[in-house]
């Protein structure tokens, strides 16, 4: 087996802090994480520009359908306030990273519009 798949089988867990239970941007977020992982491991230094290129049209473009459901979604963005809130550490962390991360996605955008 190839050491990425298995890697994905077996060492990558999903944490789905919020419960999202829209399948479309469930499937968004496993396909970023995927191919973010690609790009910066497995394949980072054998790619063409143009397939570099692409993998960021894609992160990119569900990045932005990311963000734009989180922000038109007041029941998510509430349970985000309150994990970052939660007495328990381990969850106040995984609000906080959470929140980073959407705070990153929404950096990606600008900067890809600006460029």
């Amino acid at each position: 087996m190839i050491k990425h798949r298995r890697f994905f089988k077996e060492q990558v867990t999903f944490n789905n802090l919020l419960e999202i239970d829209d399948p479309k941007i469930l499937y968004k977020i496993h396909m970023n994480h995927r191919l973010n992982y690609l790009k910066d491991t497995a394949t980072g230094r054998f790619i063409e520009e143009i397939t570099l290129k692409n993998i960021n049209f894609l992160t990119h473009y569900n990045n932005s359908d990311l963000i734009q459901y989180f922000l038109s979604n007041e029941r998510l963005l509430k349970k985000l306030i309150e994990k970052i809130k939660d007495e328990n550490v381990e969850i106040r962390y995984q609000g906080i990273s959470l929140l980073l991360e959407l705070i990153n996605c929404c950096k990606d955008i600008v900067n890809n519009i600006i460029i």
